[in-house]
């Protein structure tokens, strides 16, 4: 798998985590019970069929200080790999997206 899609995935998880926690100024032992189910999750998810995780991947309602989107996205990963292992090898497939922001760098350039 693309561990460096995952991993931004998990640093997504845990900003959205931080926020959640200093708002809501939880104490210790519910963040680390919150971090303990968020861990479990995810590992859950290597384990689920297609179906299981199309039902991960729509994000829940927030209630207390658990995530609309975290686990949310990391299922979509997990279900992107799922489905990409159905489809054999040539779903594997890479592309490279290049951006260009338009603005003072691009003004610059075209008058360079």
């Amino acid at each position: 798998p693309d561990s460096q899609t995952l991993n931004h995935l998990l640093m997504l998880l845990f900003e959205e985590r931080r926020i959640e926690f200093l708002q809501s100024q939880a104490d210790v032992s519910e963040v680390i019970a919150t971090l303990a189910e968020d861990f479990d999750a995810v590992a859950g998810f290597k384990g689920m069929s297609e179906g299981q995780l199309e039902a991960e991947v729509q994000p829940p309602p927030l209630t207390g200080i658990r995530s609309r989107y975290g686990l949310s996205g990391l299922a979509q990963y997990y279900l992107g790999l799922t489905k990409a292992a159905a489809l054999g090898p040539s779903a594997l497939t890479r592309a490279l997206v290049f951006a260009m922001s338009f603005g003072g760098g691009h003004k610059s350039a075209a008058s360079a």
